[in-house]
Parts: C-alpha cells; structure tokens; sequence
C-alpha cells in the first residue's frame, strides 16, 4: 500500500520503506552514490526555493528541514515534508523540537531570519556528504568544518577520505571528488554563525544548480 504525502502543494506517492528520510549514513541499509546525492540536494534546494517565492509572508517558509523531512520516490526525486507549520506549531513544543528553532540565530538571539532555512539546508548537504547526522553533524559543523574551509574544502585532497562518508569515495565516486569539495564549502557558507556573512536562498540554489555529477 501506497503511503501519500503533502508536497509543494501537491500530494505525491513516497518510495515505499524510505519514510525516515535519505539513507546516507553507515547505518542505512542503501548507499547512494555521488550523482543520486546531488540529485536530491538540487531537488531539496528548488524544493525550497519554490517555498520562497510562494510563502513570501513566512520569515521561514519551511522551518523544519531535515533529512527525515525529505522524502523520495520511486526516481530519487526529493519531496519535501512538514513545512510551513511554524505560524501554527505550539511554541513550546516548537522550541524544542523544530529545526529553525535550533539555528545559531536562535540560539544566540531567539530570532528567526529569513536565512534560517538555508542554515538548514546547508546542515543537510553537509549530513549528505558525510554521513553524519544529529549531534555528530552538529559538534562536526563546529569543529571540523572551519579548518576544512581555510584548506580550500579538502586542502587539495588531503582528508577526502575522513569528511566524506565513505559510500562516496570507496563506493567508485572518486572522480568527483572536486564537485563533491565544492558542495561542501556550499554547506559551509550556507551554515555560517554569522547571518550577515551567510547566503541567501537565491546564492545557495545558484551555487548548487552549477554542480555536475555525471
């Protein structure tokens, strides 16, 4: 039996069995290669792009990105889950649970700007190349992101193997290695503390709509 969900304002049929999101991790039971992963970060981000430009009242049009938030079809092509719920979700509950409430400017702040989304969606990019997810992504995203930025994304291939997930390198995707680096400093600007310096949604769809991955 088919299991349908809301999506862009349309309903569409989710691939059965992937109702917790996109298998990435070393704890999925399927790995997706390198062009199957790019497919679905450049599904995601028109995904969201197209919220923008719809829900223009909402400072967070989505609000609750993640990755078990992304479901896919029988085509790997991303839909997106559970958006648009802030105006209405309970604030408690909210606070506690929800994405955008999770984000360096609410953290810092208690403010939710209209880069909030992009934050997480350059925490999704980043979980989708390396595999990690939840707390681990996040003390990553603190330490390790930072120093692989001044490097260049990579330092020239020094540590490819250490910040992509292993599906990726050992799985025959070596070659894109360099797309790969370039969407790794896309998650990273994406995921920049500072609102002011981080990119908007126009910026990050831009960027990744340029990357090739066949």
């Amino acid at each position: 039996m088919k299991t349908y969900y809301c999506t862009m304002f349309f309903c569409s049929p989710a691939i059965q069995g992937n109702s917790k999101g996109i298998p990435t991790g070393c704890g999925s039971r399927r790995r997706l290669d390198w062009a199957t992963r790019l497919k679905v970060v450049k599904g995601v981000a028109r995904g969201l792009s197209y919220l923008y430009a719809e829900l223009p009242s909402l400072t967070a049009p989505h609000g609750h990105l993640k990755s078990t938030n992304v479901l896919l079809d029988a085509a790997f092509e991303p839909l997106l889950n559970d958006y648009g719920l802030l105006p209405v979700a309970n604030a408690e509950h909210a606070r506690k649970h929800v994405v955008a409430y999770k984000s360096p400017e609410y953290r810092e702040g208690r403010r939710i700007t209209r880069k909030t989304d992009v934050w997480a969606l350059g925490m999704l990019v980043l979980e989708i190349l390396t595999g990690r997810d939840g707390g681990e992504l996040g003390a990553w995203v603190e330490s390790s992101c930072a120093a692989t930025a001044s490097t260049g994304g990579g330092g020239g291939g020094e540590g490819v193997e250490v910040v992509f997930d292993e599906g990726l390198v050992g799985g025959g995707d070596g070659e894109w290695c360099g797309e790969m680096r370039k969407l790794l400093r896309i998650g990273m600007r994406c995921c920049e503390v500072d609102v002011e310096k981080r990119w908007d949604i126009k910026e990050a769809v831009k960027s990744i709509e340029e990357l090739k991955g066949n």
